[in-house]
């Protein structure tokens, strides 16, 4: 299959702001907590926004084109990576790309990701010292 194009900005789900259900969430363990670090994915994600993920265990529905999620690096175990879902293979690959492509890591080099590899889509982002 032909490497996907990239999406544009309107087509990726845009994170809303976190609320105090996400915070109780987090504390239920019903939501994981990740920072940003690095510039793959502005405008939409700045270093140092934190990210509240719905785990992939307790979705109803599986992930869809222009989501963001949250990976593990196929080859780097040790690296989670935040991207957008480019296009689902029918078996349910998922190529992954950032949107800052030239700052990012993603599916170009590592190819298609299995759906075991990704933690869960991106609820909302947090970051007390930027103002929207």
């Amino acid at each position: 299959m032909n490497k996907p194009l990239p999406l544009s900005l309107d087509q990726i789900k845009t994170p809303k702001e976190s609320s105090l259900w996400d915070w109780i969430a987090l504390l239920l363990k019903r939501r994981l907590r990740f920072n940003v670090c690095g510039n793959s994915m502005l405008p939409l994600l700045y270093s140092g926004d934190d990210i509240f993920v719905y785990p992939k265990r307790f979705a109803k529905k599986e992930v869809k084109i222009g989501d963001l999620i949250v990976i593990r690096h196929p080859y780097r175990t040790d690296l989670v990576l935040i991207k957008y879902v480019a296009s689902i293979q029918e078996q349910g690959d998922v190529y992954v790309l950032g949107i800052n492509l030239k700052e990012s890591t993603d599916s170009r080099s590592f190819g298609w990701i299995p759906p075991s590899l990704i933690y869960g889509c991106i609820q909302s982002r947090f970051n007390p010292n930027r103002i929207n």
